[in-house]
């Protein structure tokens, strides 16, 4: 069968969580949420001395400092953020200018707004912050695995045809994958080769078969617990944490492990979301251990990819050093690059600056005459599910 690869960026994660151009404002509608609880905890425990019951998300008294703490930093980055493009330029700046407490608080803040975004329903009514109980995945990403799995019950294998790479440190796949296999969220990961994970920490390379499926992170994973030994591979994560209990005080409890700067542990959950360009020698010390297994598994699956769908992903500049190393490695199998997104002819110029002679055929869906020795690129402009391109099951 067909080697298939998707290449995910931000686009495909939309219906979720707010691209790079809307992620102020959408920060800014969190902190608002927070300061709403914050006021509101702050009431009750004034007037009852006493958490009440109530459909409220009301903080525990160690928690409100907490939340202003929370509320100060994400405060502190979006005035940062009035003074850059994107936040991933953000983040770059702190880097380069070795300023890696800052790059820290940065990564703590985005952590716990994307696991807000995504595991917390909050009643739009102004009036009040109640729970909605519940997360609900990108229903893109539900029935893309409804797709893969097949039809046979019980069993959940997705195609061994099939890999991942993306650039999103987000969970939507684990997510929507456990709507089908209610397990936690590192046992999924070990199962489906998800990387980098606690699952997969410092297996030896022989452990990962290219036969099977697997989705690789580029730009590391949110959500992630420190890990302090080799036992503790398959622990539960924060993300299984607000599944459990999906409130803004279990947040502030997230936030408070993930703020420690005087904690010293084996492999620190903050090692585990770090951006491409932060793999560098001199940075080792703060980075996923594992992260050359990554790198030399997404070049080996695009080697021997015969089909890319690129889906939301702008191939942006401060990626395109390492994007032009995988887009590279096309050239002596891919017959076919589907481009789904919004202006998906922009991004098929952007894959032929990278390999001009080879990407150059016409923006259509016909196949490419047997001889020639260029791609095909077909352009797609409807996003509401992850295409499926016939190649898939051929």
């Amino acid at each position: 069968m067909r080697k298939v690869t998707y290449l995910l960026g931000a686009g495909a994660s939309h219906n979720k969580l707010p691209i790079l151009r809307e992620f102020s404002d959408e920060l800014g509608g969190f902190a608002n949420v927070l300061k709403h609880v914050i006021a509101r905890s702050q009431v009750f425990l004034v007037n009852n001395n006493n958490i009440l019951n109530t459909e409220e998300d009301i903080l525990e008294g160690q928690n409100i400092p907490v939340a202003n703490n929370l509320y100060t930093q994400i405060h502190s980055v979006i005035q940062e953020l009035w003074k850059h493009q994107t936040v991933d330029t953000l983040a770059k700046k702190h880097y380069l200018n070795n300023n890696i407490s800052q790059l820290q608080i940065l990564k703590n803040v985005l952590s716990i707004f994307f696991l807000f975004k995504q595991l917390i329903n909050v009643n739009p009514n102004p009036g009040i912050v109640s729970l909605i109980p519940g997360y609900i995945p990108d229903n893109r990403y539900d029935s893309f695995i409804a797709a893969l799995v097949g039809t046979q019950k019980g069993k959940f294998d997705l195609p061994g045809n099939v890999n991942i790479i993306t650039w999103n440190y987000d969970v939507q796949f684990e997510l929507a994958f456990r709507e089908y296999k209610n397990d936690t969220i590192a046992k999924i990961q070990k199962e489906n080769q998800i990387l980098p994970s606690t699952a997969w920490y410092k297996e030896d390379t022989s452990s990962y078969s290219s036969g099977k499926f697997s989705l690789i992170r580029l730009n590391g994973i949110i959500g992630i617990k420190s890990l302090k030994s080799m036992e503790d591979k398959l622990q539960d994560t924060y993300i299984d944490d607000l599944i459990a209990r999906p409130t803004i005080n279990e947040l502030c409890n997230i936030f408070t492990d993930l703020d420690k700067t005087d904690e010293l542990s084996w492999e620190k959950s903050i090692s585990f979301f770090n951006y491409n360009w932060e793999y560098q020698y001199e940075n080792v010390g703060n980075v996923y251990q594992g992260y050359n297994q990554i790198h030399q598994y997404a070049r080996k699956i695009m080697e021997n990819t015969d089909i890319l769908i690129v889906i939301g992903y702008s191939f942006p500049i401060f990626n395109r050093k390492f994007d032009a190393d995988l887009i590279k490695r096309l050239v002596n199998n891919c017959k076919h690059i589907y481009i789904q997104d919004q202006y998906p002819k922009i991004i098929a110029e952007r894959i032929r600056s990278i390999i001009p002679p080879i990407a150059g055929g016409p923006l259509t869906g016909d196949p490419v005459r047997p001889g020639t020795n260029i791609i095909g690129i077909t352009p797609l402009e409807d996003l509401n599910q992850f295409y499926l391109p016939n190649e898939l099951t051929t």
